[in-house]
């Protein structure tokens, strides 16, 4: 379940916080019962998930396929001409009233898109009040309502052959096959350039593993009033529905996508649209990482080296090869394959007794192949290193690490695991961030300080910051719980004022006043520290990964104001 790159853009959020298509009615075409009217509930079963051709080396042929993904053309040789074809996905409908569609050539021998070309209406009424809401935000109205005139769709779920069956096939015009060719060229071309989708990835994925029920629909329609808007069924995200639309930025006249609205699919909701938890809905859907154990080697303050042991376990059956979030590059607005600036790399990738693996590390995706099919609720461990630019300056005298998954990551905000983490910083920098402390240390052979983090909690988005810091440390005792909880405070020096003392003191009373409240309020602590740190001057906020709190860099100056205000 891929994360984009603008999931970890840095989140102004108070911080004493402690830290594809289904197989069945989710898919279905039709043609409607008369001119114009979509069809009444109740849709035919789509086709089965295909399987790409007989004996196809999806494995072997990796790269060819990623790159023909959005290379293949047309296959301008038969058109088929449709009459009110409804295209249902979940709860929205692209009613084809009357047009033309060419198919792609074949990629492994599977057909994976179409271009149409003619008169079409997409319709949704999001079920929730909120995704309604946000709807009216964008489009100004609760329903979409929208027509237009040409179309691209991507696909997994097999949708061509229903195309074939309720199109009529016949030789094409010069004309239509020159329009449908271009407006497939210019979508792919726009598509291919996003860095919040992942299809040809999740393709690979999805056939070198043969998963069931993980295949997506993508539908690029062309309208006048709004330009371009994109549709995407997936399965695989949280999410499964979301509307975007485009926006250019910047003077390379880039466009990027912009999320309308965005919803779970029909059943994981109940009648008045309130959605229903389901925490093996809301998880990862093909596998979820439990543990990482990692060594970050900071020899500078530019690059991170990193080495990690990834304890994974498969949520089906089968699984043949893993994909991961792992960036390229950090800057969201450069391509994936711009390496000028926070480029991130793979360098081995081996399983848990050195064996290596083949791997692609493309467009912020780690697909590793493994051996032998992993199943469902057993142990895979990976080994993979790796080298990234990620490190930038929090102050004159400290230092952060981008946020953005520049090692194997999964699933939302990377997913849910416990860690252990060993950092190694250049002296005379100390670190600190998330994690039971088991050690600190100095290694003199390398002239660098280290330290030694834990958690036996699975978390989100665990982190370290590192600087000349100044450290101090009181111990918090709940009244009730009578746990023990460790508070350390890193300060350092802006503009050659340090913290006073007095006003540590203030900041450890209103700690413990805050964790106080929380027990009251939650229960226990989960954590057995908190560590503080000092960030930027005029930031105005604060961050808060678990055992960990980054407050703006004034609250700590003489005379500034006190630490409750972002708590």
């Amino acid at each position: 379940m891929p994360t984009s790159i603008a999931s970890f853009a840095r989140r102004g959020v108070l911080v004493l916080a402690l830290g594809i298509i289904v197989t069945g009615t989710p898919g279905a075409w039709s043609r409607t019962g008369r001119e114009g009217t979509p069809p009444a509930a109740a849709p035919a079963t789509g086709p089965a998930a295909p399987v790409g051709a007989v004996g196809f080396d999806f494995a072997g042929n990796r790269e060819d396929i990623f790159k023909a993904f959005y290379q293949t053309g047309l296959d301008t040789s038969t058109a088929y001409s449709v009459t009110n074809l409804a295209i249902k996905k979940d709860t929205m409908t692209l009613l084809l009233k009357q047009g033309t569609i060419f198919l792609m050539q074949p990629i492994g021998g599977e057909v994976t898109g179409a271009a149409f070309v003619g008169d079409g209406e997409a319709s949704v009424t999001p079920p929730n009040r909120t995704q309604r809401f946000m709807l009216n935000k964008y489009y100004g109205a609760e329903t979409l309502k929208e027509p237009f005139t040409e179309a691209v769709f991507r696909f997994s779920d097999g949708a061509d052959r229903t195309i074939r069956a309720l199109g009529k096939g016949g030789a094409a015009t010069g004309g239509d096959a020159d329009h449908a060719t271009q407006i497939l060229r210019d979508r792919n071309g726009w598509l291919d350039g996003t860095r919040q989708m992942h299809l040809e990835m999740q393709f690979l994925e999805n056939r070198i593993s043969g998963l069931k029920g993980q295949d997506f629909f993508l539908a690029d329609f062309h309208t006048t009033k709004h330009d371009w808007l994109t549709y995407l069924f997936n399965p695989q995200d949280i999410h499964e529905n979301v509307l975007y639309a485009s926006e250019t930025l910047g003077a390379k006249g880039r466009r990027y996508l912009v999320a309308w609205t965005q919803w779970h699919k029909q059943s994981d909701l109940d009648p008045s649209g309130h959605y229903v938890l389901l925490p093996e809905h809301d998880g990862p859907r093909v596998i979820r990482i439990k543990h990482h154990d990692m060594t970050l080697d900071l020899k500078n303050t530019k690059t991170v080296e990193w080495s990690a042991q990834t304890t994974i376990e498969p949520m089906m059956d089968n699984i043949r090869c893993l994909r991961f979030d792992l960036v390229n590059n950090a800057h969201s607005e450069s391509h994936w394959y711009e390496d000028s600036f926070w480029p991130s790399k793979v360098l081995s990738v081996a399983d848990e007794s050195g064996t290596s693996l083949p791997f692609m590390h493309k467009k912020d995706q780690l697909l590793v192949l493994l051996p032998n099919p992993a199943a469902a609720g057993s142990n895979v461990v990976i080994g993979t290193k790796g080298r990234a630019d990620m490190i930038y300056e929090v102050t004159a005298e400290s230092f952060g690490l981008i946020e953005a998954a520049w090692y194997p990551q999964y699933g939302r905000w990377g997913g849910r695991a416990t860690f252990h983490w060993t950092v190694r910083v250049p002296r005379p920098y100390t670190v600190t961030g998330s994690g039971r402390t088991i050690r600190e240390f100095e290694q003199k052979e390398t002239n660098q300080n280290g330290i030694e983090t834990q958690s036996d909690l699975p978390v989100n988005f665990p982190w370290v910051i590192f600087g000349q810091f100044r450290k101090s440390e009181q111990t918090y005792v709940g009244e009730e719980s009578k746990k023990s909880v460790k508070i350390s405070i890193h300060t350092v020096a802006i503009n050659g004022a340090g913290t006073p003392d007095k006003k540590l003191e203030t900041f450890f009373g209103e700690s413990k006043d805050i964790l106080k409240l929380y027990e009251n309020i939650y229960g226990p602590y989960p954590y057995e520290e908190l560590h503080i740190a000092q960030m930027a001057p005029k930031l105005g906020f604060g961050q808060g990964p678990p055992y960990f709190v980054q407050l703006t860099g004034e609250v700590f100056l003489p005379g500034s104001s006190t630490l409750g205000q972002y708590s």
